[in-house]
């Protein structure tokens, strides 16, 4: 049986993002790896999202965190959950497809079964950038953007409506 999910530690899925992010090394972001095993064209997010289930690990362990999960039904699969919080974690890399990815967990959209039914209580998109969003979403309280510096050795965060959330941060790892 699996210890209880560290809730003292993180009580948000804002509070997890927040630390995982933390935990990112800027060796591993700054190196891209643009194909998979077999020459396969990788989606521009993986390294972050490659990134994200390391940190993770390093946080919590392996026995939390599911990628690729793809709840009841077919319609698609978020990044990443943590199945005992039910909580969904999307990652996007300098904006692509963003507007695509919103709306998966608004009405409508292929996520919003799982929202409705209770297998995600809350959600979080992950916008890996090198440029601050232009760009204010109102009624998105779900998307942060974690903006690198050029050379992935500090980063800020900043809301949906563009207020910073984190104000400059070193990585260390």
């Amino acid at each position: 049986m699996a210890a209880p999910f560290p809730e003292d530690r993180f009580s948000s899925i804002k509070d997890l993002c927040s630390a995982v992010v933390r935990e990112f090394s800027p060796v591993a972001i700054r190196s891209r790896r643009e194909f998979a095993a077999g020459a396969l064209e990788r989606p521009v997010e993986a390294q972050f999202q490659d990134e994200f289930y390391r940190a993770c690990y390093t946080l919590l362990g392996d026995i939390y965190l599911t990628s690729e999960w793809s709840g009841k039904g077919l319609g698609g699969s978020v990044d990443f959950q943590i199945k005992s919080q039910k909580w969904a974690i999307e990652c996007v890399r300098e904006g692509d497809r963003l507007e695509q990815h919103i709306e998966r967990f608004l009405e409508g959209g292929r996520y919003y079964k799982w929202i409705e039914s209770r297998e995600i209580e809350d959600y979080v998109i992950l916008d890996f950038r090198t440029s601050t969003p232009r760009k204010v979403r109102d009624n998105i309280p779900f998307l942060y953007s974690i903006v690198f510096s050029k050379d992935y050795t500090c980063y800020e965060t900043y809301d949906a409506q563009l207020n910073l959330v984190e104000k400059k941060r070193a990585l260390t790892n």
